[in-house]
């Protein structure tokens, strides 16, 4: 179990580790619509003309962005709205489509070698036998994700289920914030079935909906929200920051650096694929007291390099 107050603050690094997109390969993925594609003719089905969803394609393909969330953080003024409205129906129908085309069950996603949530799973559930000590040794262990999906919540659910059988696990089983919001569970039928038989059909119902979930770096959040992101970080003696890009804004939203001045709890993070001056640049944001992980380190092997479990 994890007694001591622990908050992990996970970013889009994190699920990929899953087989989910990041901002960069939605950003790839999103310049590569075009007419015949089912995604193309499923905005065109949502009320966008043909005209708008070109001029967005076009848009998104010249801007030098390296990120769906970088070129949506550029286009926030009012003139760009109905770009905005499309970038977010698009990062809605693609992370659905790569949410139903993981092959594996939720629970055995750990092919990459960095189930990093399977680690933290084990650490939790040592020495605890039944379900209710579960949920009380790791009762102030929190997860805030700036992600859309809800691997977490699927994972925890899924293995703990397997194991305390017969017991019947909450949703909240673990506690879980969505600082950018969550997308709702996809519809049953695959987008590329939906299409070809002409009617998209829960697809124009969903998208919309999902899209009305999605935040961006630079939108306002909710303020009951904000409160329960700040809460998970001054509570904690222990923060660990996994596939985490470090944007300033969203350090902002977590209160980092003012919120733990006082209470400067051990604060631990991946830096995958940063390099020292990278990494000297988020340690100028957050405090020297930050240890980050070596640059070829993923999520995984931060957890086993340092002393986060207490």
């Amino acid at each position: 179990m994890i007694e001591k107050p622990t908050t992990f603050i996970v970013g889009a690094g994190a699920s990929a580790a899953y087989g989910l997109p990041t901002g960069g390969t939605l950003l790839d993925k999103a310049r590569r619509i075009q007419p015949g594609d089912p995604v193309y003719a499923l905005l065109h089905n949502c009320g966008t003309p043909v005209e708008t969803v070109n001029e967005f394609t076009t848009d998104i393909t010249r801007h030098p962005a390296l990120s769906i969330d970088a070129y949506l953080e550029s286009r926030q003024e009012e003139k760009f709205a109905s770009r905005m409205r499309i970038g977010r129906q698009v990062i809605a129908i693609l992370m659905a489509n790569a949410i139903k085309q993981l092959a594996v069950p939720v629970r055995d996603r750990g092919a990459t070698h960095d189930d990093w949530l399977g680690y933290i799973f084990e650490r939790m559930r040592e020495d605890a036998a039944t379900w209710e000590q579960f949920q009380r040794g790791n009762a102030d262990v929190r997860f805030v994700t700036f992600n859309f999906d809800t691997t977490i919540e699927d994972h925890f659910r899924a293995k703990l289920q397997a194991i305390y059988q017969g017991t019947a696990i909450p949703k909240d089983a673990v506690s879980v914030v969505h600082v950018h919001g969550a997308l709702p569970t996809p519809p049953a039928q695959y987008l590329n079935v939906a299409i070809r038989g002409g009617v998209p059909g829960e697809w124009l119902t969903w998208v919309p909906m999902a899209a009305d979930q999605i935040r961006v770096v630079l939108d306002q959040i909710d303020d009951d929200v904000l409160a329960e992101v700040r809460d998970a970080i001054i509570r904690a003696r222990v923060i660990c920051f996994l596939g985490f890009g470090y944007a300033r804004e969203n350090l902002k939203k977590l209160g980092i650096p003012d919120a733990v001045v006082n209470t400067r709890p051990a604060i631990f993070g991946s830096a995958f694929d940063l390099r020292p001056g990278e990494q000297a640049r988020v340690m100028g944001m957050i405090g020297q007291e930050l240890k980050l992980g070596p640059e070829d380190v993923k999520c995984l092997d931060t957890l086993r390099l340092f002393h986060v479990f207490r």
